[in-house]
This record gives structure tokens, sequence and C-alpha cells, in this order.
């Protein structure tokens, strides 16, 4: 997988994938598990630490969907109004974030047959979060562009 390395020296690291904190993710390296935007925040011996640092898009490369059995796909892509998610799944949680990570829009229980409006997003890329009702399985995220 890809590996993510703090510049800084220190005793402790924390990593943050979308601002939250990673569990265990504490050494000066990160082994990336999904696409999404990392962060780190340096501690020295008295726990003194910086702030995040600044967020890092990171596309991982040869990272699977958790359940091979899913089939998603999103559509249009790009798209102007709105787009539609096509899967087995009836219901997912969803989360729309700029390329910077930012939280713009998400979503509980959404059922996959209605259309997402994208109309009120500025035109450029987002990124797409998808994850069981339950917020058990995060079934991967997606890139689609807003025209």
């Amino acid at each position: 997988g890809d590996v993510l390395t703090s510049d800084s020296t220190g005793t402790t690291y924390q990593w943050y994938l979308y601002g939250v904190a990673i569990s265990g993710a504490n050494a000066k390296t990160y082994t990336v598990t999904q696409s999404g935007s990392y962060q780190v925040q340096v501690l020295d011996a008295t726990n003194c630490g910086s702030l995040l640092s600044s967020a890092l898009s990171v596309t991982a490369s040869g990272i699977s969907i958790v359940d091979a059995n899913l089939y998603w796909r999103i559509f249009p892509n790009p798209s102007a109004e709105k787009i539609f998610l096509q899967t087995k799944e009836t219901e997912v949680n969803f989360t729309i974030l700029s390329i910077d990570g930012k939280v713009i829009l998400s979503e509980s229980k959404w059922n996959s047959a209605n259309p997402i409006s994208i109309s009120q997003l500025n035109n450029g890329v987002y990124m797409i979060q998808l994850k069981s009702v339950d917020n058990v399985k995060h079934y991967g995220t997606f890139k689609f562009s807003k025209i």
C-alpha cells in the first residue's frame, strides 16, 4: 500500500483521515488503507505538539472495495444537476467531500434508487464516500465532477 511519512521529528504521531483521528495510527509512517484527506500531528516528549499538518489528498493504489460482492456505479459523471448510485444495496450512508476533504453534504439511510441533487455545488471535482447504513463497512470513496 501507499505509505505516508511525517517530515517532523517527535516522540508521538497521530494520523487523521478527514480530520478524525485514526485509531492506532501513531507512528512516523502510516500505510494508507483508503483514499482520502490525511493529516498528521506530531508531539514531543512533554506531549507538546504541533498543529495539524496541511491536508494531503491521497488516491490510494491497489485498494479494493470492502465487499467484493457489491457493485458500485456513480453516474452520470460529470453531471450538472444530479448523480445516481447504482448498487445492490437499497440504502447507504454517503458523504460528499470537497477535494481538500471538507464535508459538503452528508445523508444517512439514503435510498439508492433516488438521485442525489448536486445542483447546489460549485463546479469542480468532489468525492463521495459510501458506507453501510450501520457505518461498519466502508464501501469506497469515488470522485465525480460537477459541471
